[in-house]
């Protein structure tokens, strides 16, 4: 099972949420000394003038209260120029703002156009700055690379409500049909690694409705922090799903053409399920994922921790990402620009799975992947079988 954990999961998204000060830097500065403030220089602030003596401390705790208007009366009246550097944690990279005794905040919101006063979002990856209010607001966002829709920029509406970019529609996946041969493709990737999946397990594509209504069906529980399952691997006889069928489109909307499919147990995994509507890349990835539960099924490893299961299938994911996008069609084919976008596209997906906060998918990866790096796949595998966890 693969989760869609959405546009904000826990700092760790594709967008990153940021307060002015770090945690760091917040206890530092409650823990000032009101009576006295000696004078530093450091490269980054400058010369810090004045004294604290002269700010009275009931009137500093009610300000405290306030947020960041606290902080921002306190630079004025000590009259500090101070660059804070903050750590964007989805790229693991320093993002630097200004600020000054003039100027409160230098950020501007990419949707609104107006100056950010209160919490923000940041992505790297596709350089937005947005207020935290375009969360809640109706700000459309597209469900795969989770970018905000910036002006007359055109997003397409799927037909169970989801939003799509104009760029991943461009290689989105809208039917059954068009699946099969990215099905093969992800069935290469395993061949490679030794792992042969069985090709003839039923796939169908399905509106996000339909796939949860199955999972609920199977007694699924719901996940805190996360949206819709994004794929499934199903194990019973007897399963009715309707699948996407074809899809067409007319201006701005998607409406799909449904067909009812009666799942007969052939194997132990009865089909593959697959969320319709994402790119390549993002369905691949999905792909990867739910056939390395089929594959552990068929080959008998049963009653497994979650994180075990869900650590190695997010591990083949990841990897999967890596090799598509060395002899994926959509990358060799591609524009230069459209090369760029998916190459930021598939460090959004990677991102996810890297700093994933859940303990059975986030934390399943983090294990999963360092036992891999050092004892290999294969004595990995094999170690699980064995003793149901992952070697020390």
């Amino acid at each position: 099972m693969e989760y869609d954990s959405g546009y904000f999961n826990g700092g760790y998204g594709a967008f990153t949420f940021e307060n002015p000060l770090s945690e760091d830097e917040n206890q530092e500065m409650n823990s000032v000394d009101t009576e006295s403030c000696s004078t530093e220089e450091d490269e980054h602030t400058g010369s810090t003038q004045g004294s604290m003596k002269h700010i009275d401390e009931s009137k500093r705790k009610s300000c405290m209260t306030n947020g960041r208007r606290w902080w921002r009366k306190l630079f004025s009246s000590l009259n500090i120029v101070k660059k804070f550097n903050q750590f964007d944690v989805a790229s693991c990279e320093p993002s630097i703002q200004r600020w000054d005794s003039n100027c409160q905040i230098d950020k501007v919101c990419d949707v609104c156009d107006e100056s950010i006063l209160s919490n923000r979002l940041t992505c790297p990856y596709w350089g937005q700055t947005v207020c935290y209010k375009h969360l809640s607001d109706g700000t459309p966002i597209c469900c795969s690379c989770k970018r905000f829709k910036l002006g007359n920029t055109r997003y397409i509406n799927l037909s169970d409500g989801r939003k799509l970019c104009s760029e991943c529609r461009c290689t989105s996946i809208m039917d059954t049909e068009t699946c099969i041969p990215l099905f093969r493709e992800v069935y290469r990737f395993f061949e490679g690694l030794n792992m042969k999946i069985i090709e003839d397990i039923p796939i169908f594509l399905v509106d996000k409705d339909e796939i949860n209504k199955i999972y609920y069906s199977f007694g699924g529980k719901d996940q805190l922090g996360y949206g819709y399952p994004l794929g499934m691997a199903t194990y019973r006889a007897g399963l009715v799903v309707q699948s996407v069928a074809r899809s067409f489109q007319r201006g701005e909307d998607i409406h799909v053409v449904k067909e009812v499919q009666y799942i007969q147990r052939i194997y132990e995994v009865t089909s593959l399920l697959v969320v319709y509507g994402f790119p390549r890349l993002a369905i691949g990835a999905t792909l990867a994922h739910e056939m390395m539960h089929a594959w552990m099924r068929i080959e008998g490893y049963n009653g497994l921790r979650l994180e075990v299961e869900e650590g190695i299938c997010e591990v083949m994911a990841h990897r999967w990402l890596d090799w598509h996008a060395f002899v994926g069609d959509d990358f060799l084919h591609a524009t230069p620009e459209q090369a760029q976008f998916l190459r930021n596209l598939k460090e959004v997906l990677q991102n996810k799975i890297e700093r994933n906060y859940c303990k059975i998918y986030g934390g399943g990866f983090r294990e999963a992947k360092w036992a891999i790096e050092r004892y290999g796949l294969k004595y990995t595998m094999s170690h699980v079988a064995q003793t149901g966890d992952f070697p020390q």
